[in-house]
């Protein structure tokens, strides 16, 4: 198994164990980032068997996991945005999406990656991210860095603006500049690192913020 593998399994296994010790600390929208994650885990070794182990194509998956992103993912930005405006509209934008998923899963077939998808998706979820950090009013608050809410925004967004160029010039980069497309695959594979390194100190920090307000609770 390669060490890039390797160094992605095991942050992902440290941020379920991380999440699963701190579950019953854990609001709902962090629950559901623990299923996400645990998923995610399962999607890797998935496709890392059914691609090298059993050399068979393994896009399908990847498909199919990326609709469930898009429902996960985007379900905890409902949760964590404030205006019920805001709530409808990006409810409606994930129907439409899952619309268009169907579309082009039926037009290309699921064999094939379906990079189109993705890249609408990641467009989505930077603005999506992007409006929760500024509707929160993350950065008015001392120690923002110590906020779940920013460090998770914030592994989204890099993570899918790492996606951007990547599939939104996937076909033209695979067939006429193939060492440009692993250059960004080995910066999307950097920022994966870094998004479920930040998925498992969102655990942390949210387990460890309510141990401190029961402990001023029981000191009152």
């Amino acid at each position: 198994m390669a060490l890039d593998v390797v160094l992605a399994l095991s942050i992902k296994i440290v941020a379920c164990l991380l999440g699963v010790f701190s579950f019953g600390k854990l609001p709902l929208h962090y629950k559901l980032l623990l299923l996400q994650t645990l998923i995610a885990l399962f999607v890797e070794v998935l496709g890392y068997w059914l691609g090298e182990v059993l050399a068979q194509n393994n896009l399908w998956l990847f498909n199919i996991y990326a609709l469930i992103e898009l429902w996960i993912i985007g379900s905890i930005g409902i949760l964590l945005t404030l205006s019920v405006t805001g709530k409808k509209l990006q409810l409606i934008t994930m129907s439409l999406m899952t619309v268009y998923w169907c579309v082009i899963a039926f037009i290309k077939g699921l064999d094939e990656l379906l990079s189109q998808f993705i890249f609408v998706l990641a467009i989505f979820f930077i603005i999506m991210y992007i409006y929760i950090l500024n509707r929160n009013s993350v950065f008015n608050k001392e120690k923002v860095i110590s906020q779940p809410v920013f460090l998770f925004s914030i592994s989204i967004i890099l993570y899918y603006v790492t996606i951007v160029p990547l599939f939104g010039l996937l076909n033209y980069l695979v067939e006429n500049d193939i060492t440009t497309a692993k250059s960004l695959f080995s910066i999307n594979q950097f920022a994966n690192y870094f998004r479920y390194s930040l998925t498992g100190l969102v655990f942390y920090l949210c387990a460890r913020q309510v141990k401190g307000n029961t402990a001023e609770l029981s000191d009152q």
